[in-house]
Parts: structure tokens; C-alpha cells; sequence
């Protein structure tokens, strides 16, 4: 996918996509948002991401995980 949209974007998106890349790697952002970027870029260019299966159930799965409020969920644990 990567490959994908290096070929597509233009100088501007790709230096951007670089930028979240690098955030992502020194901890900047979480996965979901650069996931999500990867996801939503890749939609504006028309890539079919069902040629890409497991990243995007990936990208569903970490987005999902990073809503979870781990306080109320211990919270509810405890009331069990």
C-alpha cells in the first residue's frame, strides 16, 4: 500500500505522509491515527484496500482498542 501511494501522491501529501510516519514511530501519535491516515489517504486516491485485507481489520482493531476508557471498563469490572 505504501508502495501504492508513493507513486500517487504529490510532493506535498508525500511529505506528509512521511511526517506521520515518523510521528508515529517516535510515539507522537498513536497507531489508530496513523492508521487512519493511511486508510483515509488511500481512499482519496482510490486505492482498493480490499487488496489489503489485514491492514484494514487492523486499522479497524486499533481503532476500536484506542476508544476503550480503561477506567470505566476497570469500573465495571469491579462491579461484577
Amino acid at each position: 500500500l505504501i508502495d501504492e501511494l508513493t507513486k500517487r501522491l504529490d510532493k506535498k501529501s508525500l511529505e506528509t505522509l512521511i511526517r506521520k510516519g515518523l510521528a508515529f514511530k517516535s510515539k507522537e501519535i498513536p497507531a489508530g491515527e496513523f492508521y487512519g491516515y493511511i486508510r483515509d489517504t488511500a481512499e482519496k486516491e482510490s486505492i482498493d484496500l480490499g487488496k489489503y485485507p489485514h491492514l484494514a481489520g487492523y486499522t479497524r482493531y486499533i481503532t476500536i482498542y484506542e476508544s476503550i476508557d480503561f477506567m470505566e471498563l476497570f469500573n465495571e469490572l469491579i462491579e461484577l
